[in-house]
Protein backbone atom coordinates (compact mmCIF):
# COMPACT_ATOMS: atom_id res chain seq x y z
CA UNK A 1 0.00 0.00 0.00
CA UNK A 2 3.14 2.05 0.18
CA UNK A 3 3.94 1.93 -3.48
CA UNK A 4 0.34 2.91 -4.20
CA UNK A 5 0.54 6.78 -3.96
CA UNK A 6 3.91 6.67 -6.00
CA UNK A 7 2.16 4.85 -8.37
CA UNK A 8 -0.72 6.89 -8.88
CA UNK A 9 1.38 9.99 -9.54
CA UNK A 10 4.07 8.75 -11.74
CA UNK A 11 2.73 5.60 -13.76
CA UNK A 12 1.04 5.82 -16.77
CA UNK A 13 0.31 2.64 -17.83
CA UNK A 14 0.05 -0.69 -16.20
CA UNK A 15 0.70 -4.33 -18.41
CA UNK A 16 -0.63 -7.01 -17.12
CA UNK A 17 1.22 -10.57 -18.69
CA UNK A 18 0.29 -13.99 -17.52
CA UNK A 19 2.85 -16.64 -16.10
CA UNK A 20 3.80 -17.82 -19.46
CA UNK A 21 5.48 -14.34 -20.21
CA UNK A 22 6.84 -14.41 -16.57
CA UNK A 23 8.61 -17.51 -17.36
CA UNK A 24 10.12 -16.78 -20.64
CA UNK A 25 11.33 -13.84 -19.21
CA UNK A 26 12.84 -16.02 -16.23
CA UNK A 27 14.27 -17.99 -18.83
CA UNK A 28 15.55 -15.25 -21.20
CA UNK A 29 17.39 -13.54 -18.20
CA UNK A 30 19.48 -16.75 -17.52
CA UNK A 31 20.30 -18.48 -20.53
CA UNK A 32 20.56 -15.27 -22.61
CA UNK A 33 21.55 -12.81 -19.93
CA UNK A 34 23.55 -15.48 -17.36
CA UNK A 35 21.56 -13.17 -14.78
CA UNK A 36 19.37 -14.93 -11.91
CA UNK A 37 15.63 -13.35 -11.12
CA UNK A 38 12.92 -14.00 -9.76
CA UNK A 39 9.70 -13.31 -11.09
CA UNK A 40 8.57 -10.49 -10.38
CA UNK A 41 12.03 -8.93 -11.18
CA UNK A 42 11.60 -10.40 -14.27
CA UNK A 43 7.99 -8.80 -15.07
CA UNK A 44 9.86 -6.01 -17.00
CA UNK A 45 10.71 -8.06 -19.65
CA UNK A 46 7.71 -9.87 -19.72
CA UNK A 47 5.93 -7.40 -20.31
CA UNK A 48 7.97 -6.38 -23.32
CA UNK A 49 7.88 -10.01 -24.70
CA UNK A 50 4.02 -9.98 -24.18
CA UNK A 51 3.58 -6.37 -26.01
CA UNK A 52 6.34 -5.95 -28.63
CA UNK A 53 4.26 -3.16 -30.53
CA UNK A 54 3.64 -1.17 -27.48
CA UNK A 55 7.77 -0.76 -27.29
CA UNK A 56 8.87 -1.56 -30.91
CA UNK A 57 11.00 1.23 -31.51
CA UNK A 58 11.59 2.89 -28.48
CA UNK A 59 14.93 2.96 -26.19
CA UNK A 60 13.49 0.74 -23.25
CA UNK A 61 14.87 0.69 -19.85
CA UNK A 62 14.25 -2.62 -18.06
CA UNK A 63 14.96 -2.56 -13.62
CA UNK A 64 16.33 -5.76 -12.69
CA UNK A 65 15.81 -6.79 -9.24
CA UNK A 66 15.77 -9.58 -7.25
CA UNK A 67 16.63 -13.37 -7.03
CA UNK A 68 14.38 -14.95 -4.36
CA UNK A 69 13.60 -18.41 -7.00
CA UNK A 70 13.39 -21.64 -5.40
CA UNK A 71 15.81 -23.71 -7.44
CA UNK A 72 13.68 -26.26 -8.29
CA UNK A 73 11.27 -23.70 -9.54
CA UNK A 74 13.73 -22.53 -11.73
CA UNK A 75 14.42 -25.80 -12.86
CA UNK A 76 10.84 -26.19 -13.96
CA UNK A 77 10.64 -22.96 -15.67
CA UNK A 78 13.59 -23.75 -17.76
CA UNK A 79 12.77 -27.34 -18.65
CA UNK A 80 8.85 -25.47 -19.70
CA UNK A 81 10.37 -23.33 -22.16
CA UNK A 82 12.70 -26.48 -24.01
CA UNK A 83 9.08 -27.41 -24.49
CA UNK A 84 7.31 -24.61 -25.80
CA UNK A 85 10.43 -24.56 -28.32
CA UNK A 86 9.70 -27.81 -29.44
CA UNK A 87 13.32 -29.19 -27.81
CA UNK A 88 11.69 -31.08 -25.74
CA UNK A 89 8.46 -33.49 -27.48
CA UNK A 90 6.27 -35.20 -25.32
CA UNK A 91 3.90 -37.61 -27.59
CA UNK A 92 1.20 -40.71 -26.96
CA UNK A 93 1.91 -44.05 -28.87
CA UNK A 94 -1.26 -47.31 -29.06
CA UNK A 95 1.16 -49.94 -29.12
CA UNK A 96 0.60 -53.94 -29.07
CA UNK A 97 1.78 -55.27 -26.05
CA UNK A 98 4.49 -57.62 -27.09
CA UNK A 99 8.55 -58.38 -27.35
CA UNK A 100 10.53 -55.78 -29.30
CA UNK A 101 7.93 -53.41 -30.12
CA UNK A 102 9.61 -50.77 -27.92
CA UNK A 103 12.61 -51.68 -29.37
CA UNK A 104 11.68 -50.85 -32.68
CA UNK A 105 10.48 -47.44 -31.45
CA UNK A 106 13.15 -46.34 -29.84
CA UNK A 107 15.42 -47.39 -32.74
CA UNK A 108 13.39 -45.48 -34.99
CA UNK A 109 13.70 -42.48 -32.60
CA UNK A 110 17.39 -42.84 -32.46
CA UNK A 111 17.71 -42.82 -36.28
CA UNK A 112 15.66 -39.37 -36.23
CA UNK A 113 18.49 -38.05 -34.14
CA UNK A 114 16.08 -37.79 -30.90
CA UNK A 115 17.57 -38.66 -27.53
CA UNK A 116 14.73 -40.16 -25.28
CA UNK A 117 14.05 -38.88 -21.83
CA UNK A 118 11.71 -40.78 -20.57
CA UNK A 119 9.23 -43.63 -21.45
CA UNK A 120 6.04 -44.89 -19.86
CA UNK A 121 4.00 -48.34 -20.58
CA UNK A 122 0.64 -47.88 -19.72
CA UNK A 123 -1.62 -51.50 -19.70
CA UNK A 124 -4.41 -50.69 -17.32
CA UNK A 125 -5.92 -47.64 -19.96
CA UNK A 126 -9.71 -49.07 -21.02
CA UNK A 127 -9.77 -47.30 -24.26
CA UNK A 128 -7.06 -49.83 -25.77
CA UNK A 129 -7.30 -53.46 -26.99
CA UNK A 130 -6.48 -55.87 -24.14
CA UNK A 131 -3.40 -57.18 -26.24
CA UNK A 132 -2.14 -53.35 -25.98
CA UNK A 133 -0.97 -50.69 -24.49
CA UNK A 134 -0.38 -46.74 -24.59
CA UNK A 135 3.34 -45.74 -24.74
CA UNK A 136 4.08 -42.06 -23.16
CA UNK A 137 7.29 -40.87 -24.95
CA UNK A 138 9.38 -37.57 -24.03
CA UNK A 139 12.52 -36.98 -26.57
CA UNK A 140 14.84 -34.20 -26.57
CA UNK A 141 14.86 -32.73 -29.98
CA UNK A 142 17.63 -30.15 -31.49
CA UNK A 143 15.51 -27.58 -32.40
CA UNK A 144 11.75 -26.83 -33.20
CA UNK A 145 12.38 -27.44 -36.96
CA UNK A 146 13.85 -30.88 -35.81
CA UNK A 147 10.66 -31.77 -33.97
CA UNK A 148 8.14 -30.88 -36.55
CA UNK A 149 10.40 -33.44 -39.00
CA UNK A 150 7.76 -34.32 -41.87
CA UNK A 151 6.86 -37.97 -42.71
CA UNK A 152 5.29 -38.90 -46.05
CA UNK A 153 3.22 -41.88 -46.97
CA UNK A 154 4.31 -43.03 -49.96
CA UNK A 155 2.80 -46.02 -52.64
CA UNK A 156 5.85 -48.52 -53.70
CA UNK A 157 5.51 -47.76 -57.06
CA UNK A 158 4.89 -44.18 -57.05
CA UNK A 159 6.30 -41.35 -58.81
CA UNK A 160 8.17 -39.50 -56.04
CA UNK A 161 10.14 -36.91 -58.51
CA UNK A 162 8.07 -33.87 -56.22
CA UNK A 163 9.68 -34.71 -53.32
CA UNK A 164 13.22 -35.13 -54.73
CA UNK A 165 15.34 -33.28 -52.10
CA UNK A 166 13.22 -32.08 -49.47
CA UNK A 167 13.86 -32.96 -45.94
CA UNK A 168 10.55 -35.49 -45.36
CA UNK A 169 10.73 -39.00 -43.71
CA UNK A 170 9.17 -41.95 -46.26
CA UNK A 171 7.17 -44.37 -44.85
CA UNK A 172 5.53 -46.85 -47.58
CA UNK A 173 1.99 -47.57 -47.30
CA UNK A 174 -1.06 -46.89 -49.55
CA UNK A 175 -4.44 -45.69 -48.06
CA UNK A 176 -6.23 -48.88 -48.95
CA UNK A 177 -3.68 -50.82 -46.87
CA UNK A 178 -5.59 -50.00 -43.04
CA UNK A 179 -2.46 -51.89 -41.47
CA UNK A 180 0.47 -49.72 -43.41
CA UNK A 181 -1.29 -46.72 -41.97
CA UNK A 182 -1.50 -47.94 -38.58
CA UNK A 183 2.65 -48.26 -38.44
CA UNK A 184 2.78 -44.58 -40.81
CA UNK A 185 1.00 -42.44 -38.20
CA UNK A 186 2.60 -43.91 -34.92
CA UNK A 187 4.64 -41.28 -33.19
CA UNK A 188 2.97 -38.35 -35.54
CA UNK A 189 1.12 -35.21 -33.59
CA UNK A 190 -0.83 -34.04 -36.72
CA UNK A 191 -1.94 -35.81 -40.01
CA UNK A 192 -2.77 -33.89 -43.27
CA UNK A 193 -4.75 -35.84 -45.87
CA UNK A 194 -3.80 -34.69 -48.96
CA UNK A 195 -4.13 -37.97 -51.11
CA UNK A 196 -6.77 -38.67 -53.34
CA UNK A 197 -7.45 -40.45 -56.68
CA UNK A 198 -8.22 -37.22 -58.93
CA UNK A 199 -9.75 -38.53 -62.06
CA UNK A 200 -12.77 -36.74 -63.45
CA UNK A 201 -13.53 -40.25 -65.30
CA UNK A 202 -12.40 -43.63 -65.13
CA UNK A 203 -13.68 -46.45 -66.28
CA UNK A 204 -13.44 -48.20 -63.18
CA UNK A 205 -15.14 -46.02 -60.65
CA UNK A 206 -14.76 -48.21 -57.91
CA UNK A 207 -10.77 -47.20 -57.69
CA UNK A 208 -11.78 -43.87 -56.82
CA UNK A 209 -14.39 -44.43 -53.67
CA UNK A 210 -11.71 -47.27 -52.67
CA UNK A 211 -8.76 -44.72 -52.38
CA UNK A 212 -10.96 -41.30 -51.14
CA UNK A 213 -13.65 -43.02 -49.53
CA UNK A 214 -12.17 -46.42 -47.66
CA UNK A 215 -8.82 -44.93 -47.35
CA UNK A 216 -10.01 -41.52 -45.85
CA UNK A 217 -11.94 -44.26 -43.67
CA UNK A 218 -8.86 -45.81 -42.68
CA UNK A 219 -6.67 -43.09 -41.80
CA UNK A 220 -9.30 -41.74 -39.35
CA UNK A 221 -9.30 -44.89 -37.63
CA UNK A 222 -4.61 -44.72 -37.62
CA UNK A 223 -5.15 -41.24 -36.49
CA UNK A 224 -7.80 -42.11 -33.24
CA UNK A 225 -5.70 -44.62 -32.67
CA UNK A 226 -2.09 -43.10 -32.51
CA UNK A 227 -4.10 -40.38 -30.46
CA UNK A 228 -2.95 -37.59 -33.36
CA UNK A 229 -3.68 -34.23 -31.97
CA UNK A 230 -5.01 -32.75 -35.36
CA UNK A 231 -6.55 -34.30 -38.43
CA UNK A 232 -6.51 -31.58 -41.29
CA UNK A 233 -8.38 -33.22 -44.26
CA UNK A 234 -8.10 -31.04 -47.71
CA UNK A 235 -11.58 -32.03 -49.19
CA UNK A 236 -12.69 -30.29 -52.15
CA UNK A 237 -15.05 -27.22 -53.49
CA UNK A 238 -17.06 -29.60 -55.14
CA UNK A 239 -18.71 -30.56 -51.86
CA UNK A 240 -20.36 -27.44 -50.97
CA UNK A 241 -23.59 -26.95 -52.00
CA UNK A 242 -24.56 -25.19 -54.97
CA UNK A 243 -26.85 -22.14 -55.29
CA UNK A 244 -30.68 -23.39 -54.88
CA UNK A 245 -32.92 -20.80 -57.30
CA UNK A 246 -32.10 -17.16 -56.14
CA UNK A 247 -30.06 -18.23 -53.12
CA UNK A 248 -27.07 -18.02 -52.29
CA UNK A 249 -25.62 -21.31 -50.43
CA UNK A 250 -23.77 -20.10 -47.17
CA UNK A 251 -21.83 -22.50 -44.07
CA UNK A 252 -25.01 -23.62 -43.02
CA UNK A 253 -26.39 -24.85 -46.08
CA UNK A 254 -25.94 -28.88 -46.30
CA UNK A 255 -25.16 -30.04 -49.91
CA UNK A 256 -26.81 -33.59 -51.36
CA UNK A 257 -24.96 -36.66 -52.76
CA UNK A 258 -27.32 -36.20 -55.70
CA UNK A 259 -26.36 -32.84 -56.01
CA UNK A 260 -22.54 -34.04 -56.82
CA UNK A 261 -21.55 -34.32 -60.53
CA UNK A 262 -19.11 -37.51 -61.20
CA UNK A 263 -17.35 -40.15 -59.15
CA UNK A 264 -14.74 -37.74 -58.28
CA UNK A 265 -17.11 -35.37 -56.44
CA UNK A 266 -19.57 -37.96 -54.92
CA UNK A 267 -16.27 -39.72 -53.41
CA UNK A 268 -15.08 -36.63 -52.06
CA UNK A 269 -18.68 -36.12 -50.55
CA UNK A 270 -18.52 -39.24 -49.00
CA UNK A 271 -15.04 -38.97 -47.45
CA UNK A 272 -15.82 -35.80 -45.79
CA UNK A 273 -18.94 -37.23 -44.58
CA UNK A 274 -16.51 -39.47 -42.86
CA UNK A 275 -14.48 -36.52 -41.05
CA UNK A 276 -17.09 -34.91 -40.05
CA UNK A 277 -18.39 -38.12 -37.90
CA UNK A 278 -15.03 -38.40 -36.94
CA UNK A 279 -14.99 -34.90 -35.46
CA UNK A 280 -18.20 -35.74 -33.41
CA UNK A 281 -17.04 -38.75 -31.94
CA UNK A 282 -13.88 -36.68 -30.92
CA UNK A 283 -11.34 -36.52 -33.33
CA UNK A 284 -9.87 -33.10 -33.68
CA UNK A 285 -10.81 -32.01 -37.14
CA UNK A 286 -9.98 -29.49 -39.89
CA UNK A 287 -11.50 -29.59 -43.04
CA UNK A 288 -10.36 -27.69 -45.83
CA UNK A 289 -12.39 -27.05 -49.09
CA UNK A 290 -10.05 -25.61 -51.76
CA UNK A 291 -11.02 -24.55 -55.06
CA UNK A 292 -9.14 -25.17 -58.27
CA UNK A 293 -5.33 -25.66 -57.13
CA UNK A 294 -2.76 -24.42 -60.31
CA UNK A 295 0.75 -23.74 -60.04
CA UNK A 296 4.43 -25.16 -59.84
CA UNK A 297 4.84 -28.92 -59.13
CA UNK A 298 1.79 -30.49 -60.54
CA UNK A 299 4.12 -32.75 -62.78
CA UNK A 300 1.19 -34.97 -64.46
CA UNK A 301 -0.65 -32.87 -64.55
CA UNK A 302 -3.58 -33.07 -62.51
CA UNK A 303 -7.14 -32.44 -64.37
CA UNK A 304 -7.00 -28.94 -63.06
CA UNK A 305 -3.71 -28.08 -64.69
CA UNK A 306 -4.68 -30.33 -67.50
CA UNK A 307 -7.38 -27.85 -68.86
CA UNK A 308 -4.96 -24.99 -68.64
CA UNK A 309 -2.59 -26.80 -70.65
CA UNK A 310 -5.08 -27.58 -73.42
CA UNK A 311 -6.37 -24.27 -73.98
CA UNK A 312 -2.71 -22.64 -74.24
CA UNK A 313 -1.76 -25.28 -76.52
CA UNK A 314 -5.33 -25.15 -78.44
CA UNK A 315 -6.39 -28.30 -77.93
CA UNK A 316 -9.67 -27.06 -76.56
CA UNK A 317 -11.44 -26.53 -79.74
CA UNK A 318 -15.16 -25.08 -77.18
CA UNK A 319 -16.37 -25.24 -74.25
CA UNK A 320 -19.70 -25.31 -72.17
CA UNK A 321 -20.78 -22.56 -69.88
CA UNK A 322 -19.97 -24.03 -66.65
CA UNK A 323 -18.08 -23.21 -62.99
CA UNK A 324 -14.80 -24.49 -62.00
CA UNK A 325 -13.60 -22.18 -59.53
Amino acid sequence: MLALPIVRELVSKVVLVDEAYLERAVNAYLTLQKTMAEGAGAAGLAAVLAEPEMFRGRKVGLILCGGNIDARILASVMVRELEREDRIVSFRLTIPDQPGVLGQIATRLGRLGANILAVEHRRLFLDVPAKGAKLDVTVETRDRAHGEQVRVLVRPRSQTRALAGLPVERVGGDLRDASSLVAAVQGVRRVFHLAADYRLWTPKPQEIYDSNVAGTRHLLAAARRAGVEKFVYTSSVATLAVPRGDDLPDEQTQARLEEMIGHYKRSKFLAEREVLAASRDGLPVVVVNPTAPVGPGDWKPTPTGRIILDFLNGRMPAYVETGLN
